[in-house]
C-alpha cells in the first residue's frame, strides 16, 4: 500500500507555529534544528565581532540567527550569519529572498544538511557567496555563485587570511576568529624503518 505524500509546509504555516524549537522548512519539509555546542558558539560570536567591524557603516546588514529567511513560500532557513546589502528585503521579523553572503557553522548533527542540502538551496536561490565553517579541526571554505552551482573560491585554517571575491576589501585574519582547539594532524615523518639508498 503507497503511503500518501505529505502536504508541504507553507511559509504561513510555519509562522504560525508555537514553542521554542528552531526548525528550517526545505522544499515544503521541515527540519529541527538542535542546540548548538560551546565551540559553535564561540566561533560565530567571533565571526560576528569581525564581520560586523567591517559591514559597519556600509549599505549591507549583518544578522545572525535565529533570524528567518524565506527564499520561497516553501523554503525558510536560519543561517547562522548572513548580510543582506538590499533593505527592501527587511521586513519586520524575516528576510525576503537570498542574502548576499551566507555563513554556516558546522556542529557534528548538521554536517549533511549544511553541506549537501543547504549547499543545493543556496545555490538554486542565488546566494552569491557561500561560507562554510568547521570549528574543529578549524577549516573554513569560501564558494563562489558560478551560474548554477558553487565554485571553490578558497580554504583555509586558522593560520591563513579569508578572502571574499563579493567584498574585496574584506580579509578575514582567522587566527582571531577561529577558538583555539586540540588538532591531531598529519605530519610528515621518517618511517620507523631504515632505508637503504
Amino acid at each position: 500500500m503507497e503511503s500518501m505524500p505529505q502536504p508541504l509546509i507553507t511559509f504561513a504555516e510555519y509562522q504560525a507555529w508555537q514553542g521554542d524549537e528552531r526548525y528550517e522548512v526545505i522544499g515544503g519539509q521541515s527540519f529541527c534544528m538542535s542546540s548548538p555546542t560551546v565551540l559553535h558558539q564561540k566561533l560565530c560570536a567571533n565571526l560576528s565581532l569581525a564581520l560586523g567591524i567591517y559591514f559597519r557603516g556600509t549599505p549591507c546588514d549583518l544578522f545572525f540567527a535565529p533570524l528567518d529567511v524565506r527564499l520561497s513560500d516553501i523554503d525558510v532557513v536560519q543561517p547562522d550569519l548572513l548580510v543582506v546589502c538590499n533593505a527592501d528585503q527587511l521586513k519586520s521579523n524575516y528576510v525576503d529572498g537570498s542574502p548576499s553572503l551566507v555563513v554556516e557553522v558546522t556542529s557534528p548533527s548538521s554536517l549533511r544538511h549544511d553541506r549537501v542540502r543547504k549547499f543545493r538551496l543556496y545555490a538554486a536561490y542565488g546566494v552569491k557567496e557561500y561560507w562554510i565553517f568547521t570549528p574543529s579541526p578549524s577549516m573554513a571554505e569560501v564558494h563562489v555563485l558560478d551560474g548554477q552551482g558553487y565554485r571553490t573560491h578558497g580554504v583555509y585554517s586558522e593560520k591563513d587570511t579569508l578572502l571574499s571575491p563579493s567584498f574585496p576589501e574584506l580579509k578575514l585574519e582567522l587566527e582571531s576568529v577561529f577558538p583555539p582547539v586540540e588538532v591531531d594532524e598529519v605530519h610528515e615523518v621518517p618511517p620507523p624503518y631504515a632505508t637503504s639508498s
